[in-house]
């Protein structure tokens, strides 16, 4: 069983970069058209022609036309064909999944600027209900709300952030203010930092050269746009164009060679972030309070490890630091606790507890994560170097007499009850015990999805 207040707001700053990957934007469609399977696609959301009730799909059924669907009155699944629905609401992602096929560990990344304008140009048909300005207008609202959570747990050092919410390249862009062209970014950190993100064709280019000496990325080319964001203002104006030919106030697309000395410049800065602006200039309002806070100047002034281990990472974590920040409170208040009874506890403690740990952990690669998530809300400890009073506390309880009770999870105050009789310091039960309550407080959680 787990109690806390401080508990559930640990725990949604989890389950919010867990899921923030998965956020989307949601059109209106007016006019489904069921003969174009294009317009289906995971995440819909469709009202079932028989019922006239909505589902979302799930996933596609097969090669053919038919889609699993969920239904929101009673989570039932049904397979359907294309025609017994018709298309409600179509998500638009702001994260990219493609930066995440390489590995689980990437971090997210957000759509291109140009990804609103062509999924837009794909509802056409469809009569979407808003317009692409609206839609603009509601992600940066979404992207900029992201950037306020952060700040709220950036500027409290007792909430730690996962390291898949922001990349080590954004880190620097967005927390410390350094650009990808600015000599403090080493060129070597930065093809690292873009592998991390999913950009293994450069990393597989630029490792072929000398990274020490500069990158040889040979003949690799990638479609950049060439604009000049800063100089012009919110338009996109070519400055690449072809002589003779009128520059629009279109982008211009092309294929551009990427060579060590345009490789910062070019490709990560104009390919990577100008690129990304309706997201980046929202995120970093939301990181700055509109402005009024300038959290740049704080990082700016620290080295990115240190960022890092302050508010992103998440180490693999050992017993031994887990039992570290074990406080145990032998007596409680008003309690009147004998000699001997104080050292039978520290006994349990000592010799029962502590090797129970060791054992649990090594029984399960997981119940570190499992325990921390039950006694504190959260799977991930802050840094403990700018947090050195974050502590589990360690309680025998009053209230747990029977022998049978199940150690009690109370995340607002980071404690763990132990019944009052320790289970006879019987250390056997004791992991019995603990390991239902981790396990049991870990699939009840908030209820927060």
């Amino acid at each position: 069983m787990a109690v806390g207040a401080g508990g559930p707001t640990r725990h949604f700053i989890e389950e919010f970069c867990s899921q923030m990957g998965g956020l989307v934007l949601h059109v209106p469609i007016k006019a489904d058209r069921v003969e174009n399977c294009l317009g289906v696609k995971v995440g819909c959301v469709v009202e079932v022609k028989d019922s006239g009730n909505y589902a979302k799909i799930q996933r596609k059924a097969g090669s053919g036309t038919k889609w699993w669907v969920k239904y929101y009155n009673d989570e039932r699944e049904e397979r359907l064909k294309r025609n017994k629905f018709t298309v409600k609401k179509y998500p638009i992602k702001l994260f990219d999944d493609a930066f995440r096929e390489n590995s689980e560990s990437s971090s997210y990344f957000p759509m291109r600027d140009d990804h609103f304008e062509s999924q837009m140009a794909h509802l056409d048909p469809y009569d979407p209900g808003i317009s692409l300005k609206e839609l603009i207008k509601k992600a940066k609202v979404y992207y900029r709300a992201i950037g306020r959570v952060m700040l709220h747990v950036l500027v409290d050092s007792e909430y730690t952030l996962s390291s898949t919410i922001m990349s080590q390249l954004l880190r620097n862009v967005l927390l410390r203010g350094v650009q990808p062209q600015s000599p403090e970014y080493d060129q070597e950190d930065l093809v690292k930092h873009l592998a991390e993100i999913g950009e293994r064709g450069v990393l597989d280019k630029a490792t072929k050269g000398n990274l020490g000496s500069g990158c040889t990325f040979g003949d690799y080319e990638v479609e950049a746009e060439i604009i000049d964001k800063f100089n012009k203002g919110d338009k996109f104006l070519a400055v690449d164009a072809k002589e003779g030919e009128k520059v629009s106030e279109k982008t211009v697309q092309r294929h551009d060679l990427i060579t060590a000395d345009n490789f910062k410049s070019t490709f990560v800065y104009l390919h990577m972030l100008a690129s990304r602006q309706i997201s980046l200039e929202s995120m970093l309002d939301g990181l700055t309070f509109g402005g009024k806070f300038n959290i740049q100047r704080i990082f700016s002034a620290v080295p990115l490890q240190f960022v890092n281990k302050y508010a992103f990472e998440k180490p693999n974590y050992d017993v031994q630091e887990i039992l570290k920040i074990i406080e145990p409170k032998y007596v409680n208040d008003d309690e009147q606790v004998d000699e001997s009874m104080l050292e039978d506890r520290k006994t349990f403690i000592e010799e029962v507890f502590k090797p129970s740990m060791k054992k649990l952990a090594e029984k399960s690669s997981t119940f570190l994560q499992e325990f921390l998530f039950f006694v504190t809300g959260s799977s991930i400890m802050p840094f403990l170097e700018t947090s050195p009073d974050y502590r589990i506390s360690i309680v025998f309880a009053d209230s747990l007499l029977d022998s049978d009770s199940l150690p009690v999870g109370r995340t607002c105050f980071k404690q763990l009850d132990i019944p009052l009789f320790h289970y006879g310091n019987d250390p056997d039960v004791l992991m019995e015990k603990l390991n239902i309550s981790v396990v049991l407080g870990g699939s009840a959680g908030f209820g927060m999805e």
